[in-house]
């Protein structure tokens, strides 16, 4: 379900350090934020937002702090995301805060009727565009030449040539070409699935960190 049209000023459920950063809004997907403010609009209370979007700087910093505190990128990434790796740096994620746990019922009972989902089992707070993991691979298509033929083919919107290959061109036969295309798109989406587990473990890590000591006062 969209929503083109804002129709409640989230500023007023900031809190925490969102409330602070004044990007914490702007910085968001529009479609992102129109869809949360028509859901906090249609919600009976007690939803409140404890941390939106991340700029770059913010992230890093949280990311230097964190090598700073345990000593390797292994050790860091088990508790903060790098830059460009988490979503809320996307602009397509927030973190909810729930006054009641009848708030937090609704919002996961009514969140996929504007679009929005909760991806993390262990992060029952942490809200999203519900296309937010499914959109363009990590390697841009269109950074190979032969992307625009090749999307064209995979979509329908062209047609691979027909008949023998013309001697001395060095064109690759039709089937060779299409195992060529195939690996490289699988390449893409085992890549893609890669930085979403990335992904996933550091927030899995977040939340034993705010449960557990840990770097939690970074992400407040």
């Amino acid at each position: 379900m969209e929503h083109g049209v804002l129709t409640v000023d989230l500023s007023q459920y900031l809190t925490g350090g969102a409330a602070g950063r004044p990007d914490s809004l702007s910085g968001l997907n529009p479609q992102f934020q129109s869809a949360l403010a028509s859901m906090f609009a249609a919600a009976p209370g007690g939803l409140q937002i404890k941390s939106a979007y991340r700029s770059p700087e913010l992230q890093a910093q949280l990311w230097e702090q964190a090598l700073a505190k345990y000593g390797s990128p292994e050790a860091a990434r088990k508790w903060v995301a790098p830059p460009g790796r988490s979503q809320h740096g996307h602009g397509n994620a927030v973190d909810l805060g729930y006054m009641s746990d009848d708030a937090k019922a609704w919002a996961h009972a009514n969140a996929s009727q504007y679009g929005l989902a909760f991806p993390l089992g262990n992060e029952d707070w942490h809200i999203e565009l519900a296309s937010a993991r499914g959109g363009a691979p990590t390697t841009p298509v269109s950074s190979s030449p032969m992307a625009p033929q090749a999307m064209d083919m995979m979509t329908g919107g062209g047609a691979m040539p027909t008949g023998p290959t013309p001697a001395g061109t060095g064109a690759e036969p039709n089937g060779m070409l299409m195992g060529n295309l195939a690996a490289m798109f699988m390449q893409q989406q085992q890549a893609r699935q890669q930085a979403q587990k990335e992904e996933q473990d550091a927030e899995e890590a977040r939340r034993a960190a705010l449960f557990g000591g840990g770097v939690a006062g970074l992400y407040a």
